[in-house]
């Protein structure tokens, strides 16, 4: 099993996860025949990185056998301000 965690701030916290691969990018060298955990971590605030962030989530969890977590604060901020 191989565990990426894709993030935009680095943290101190990182170093107590050895076993977890720590990459500021949409990981590209998944192979199908391992198993993954992709985590998305507070990449909504940059348009191009939650695009590619909606592609890997339709096409590359099911092809690459992947299991994929997008984490973020405030998801609809922007929508509901809009209204107000």
């Amino acid at each position: 099993m191989r565990i990426v965690y894709t993030y935009v701030y680095e943290q101190t916290c990182f170093l107590d996860f050895p076993f977890v691969e720590f990459i500021k990018m949409i990981p590209q060298d998944l192979d199908s025949s391992v198993p993954s955990i992709v985590v998305f971590d507070d990449l909504a605030c940059d348009t191009n990185a939650l695009k590619d962030c909606a592609s890997f989530f339709v096409r590359g969890s099911h092809h690459l056998n992947a299991r994929v977590f997008f984490l973020t604060q405030n998801l609809f901020e922007l929508y509901l301000l809009s209204y107000y």
